[in-house]
Order: structure tokens, then sequence, then C-alpha cells
């Protein structure tokens, strides 16, 4: 039996947030430790719960996703961050270098986030490390 790999989701819209949690349920490889719908909220948590992963919305309450990213890997340097936005990225202004920038490992649009390429996503990074 494998080690799941603790999961944080974080999105300033509960019907999103939720959906994103409920996926998770029963998987075999992610157990979602925690939720947040804000940066300040998810620092706390990040500190708290150590997840390996944080799936980190663009656009939320107060600050903005690169803001908090930023602020993540500075409180652990070993979580993985996916980035999601209703955008694409060069709608938002961003590019892979950006992301590298704000040690972010992975990007997917909200249109795309589908179970099986978040998963394939997810599992990807957690591979790598």
């Amino acid at each position: 039996m494998s080690i799941l790999k603790k999961l944080l989701v974080v999105d300033g819209h509960y019907g999103i947030r939720k959906g994103l949690v409920l996926r998770f349920e029963g998987s075999e490889k992610f157990l979602v430790v925690g939720e947040a719908e804000n940066g300040e909220k998810a620092l706390k948590k990040v500190k708290d719960l150590d997840p390996d992963v944080v799936i980190l919305d663009f656009s939320m309450p107060r600050e903005n996703g690169l803001k908090v990213a930023s602020k993540i890997s500075k409180i652990s340097s070993q979580v993985k961050i996916v980035l999601c936005s209703l955008y694409d990225l060069e709608e938002i202004g961003l590019t892979g270098k950006d992301l590298l920038e704000y040690n972010i490992a992975g990007y997917i649009p909200k249109l795309e986030l589908n179970e099986e390429s978040l998963i394939n996503l997810l599992e990807s990074l957690v591979t790598i490390s």
C-alpha cells in the first residue's frame, strides 16, 4: 500500500473548491487534507498541514495566486503548486518562465479541469519529487 500524497485545495469560489475536493474522495493516491477560500487561510493551512501539493486559484479575494504561491514557497520549498484559472496563461499575462519564478510546478485552465487531466498532472508532479 502506497502512502497517499496530501493535497490542499485553495479556491475563492465555494462550488469549484468543493467540486475539486469531491474529485479526490476515494482516491488511491491523494488525500485532501484541507481547503481554503483565500491566501491568508491557505498559508495557515500550509503551515499546519504540510501538504505535498496545493491546487491554487489564480484569482482570489485579497491576494492573487502568484503572491500566495510565492509565500507558500517560503514556508515549504518542497510543496508542489498547481495554479488554475478561468483563463489561459496568455490571457492573464503569464509565461512558463513566470510560473517558474513563483515556484509553480504546473498550470491548468479551469475549463480543462476534468478529473483525468487533473489527476495526470498531479501524478506527474508527485512522481518527479
